[in-house]
């Protein structure tokens, strides 16, 4: 966590030319602050929650393979919230899809 922190912040001083203001400016509007923290903090909580539940029932293999599957999911959810669509998008959640049904039909 704390070296994407420093290799992001890093990344945002190149990208704004070592302009503070306009980096630390997002965080005056509390609909980002709260953004930021629900993303960072519960998502990813109840998220690693879940996959300690899921690896309790289910072997590791299977339950690694359908971790692939947490693009697809936010990539329907971009499309039903956002209405963004793109044709790679469809074409990469088809090949994850196929990843995570051949791994499951052909394991050993």
């Amino acid at each position: 966590f704390l070296l994407g922190a420093i290799f992001f912040f890093i990344y945002a001083l190149i990208y704004t030319k070592g302009s503070m203001s306009i980096i630390v400016s997002p965080l005056q509007k509390p609909s980002f602050v709260v953004s930021i923290l629900y993303l960072s903090g519960l998502s990813s909580v109840l998220a690693y929650l879940f996959i300690n539940y899921a690896n309790t029932y289910l072997p590791i293999t299977q339950t690694t393979a359908f971790a692939n599957i947490i693009p697809v999911v936010s990539t329907v959810a971009g499309f039903i919230i956002r209405g963004y669509f793109d044709w790679f998008l469809v074409v990469s959640c088809a090949v994850i899809i196929l990843g995570v049904y051949g791994v499951q039909k052909f394991k050993k």
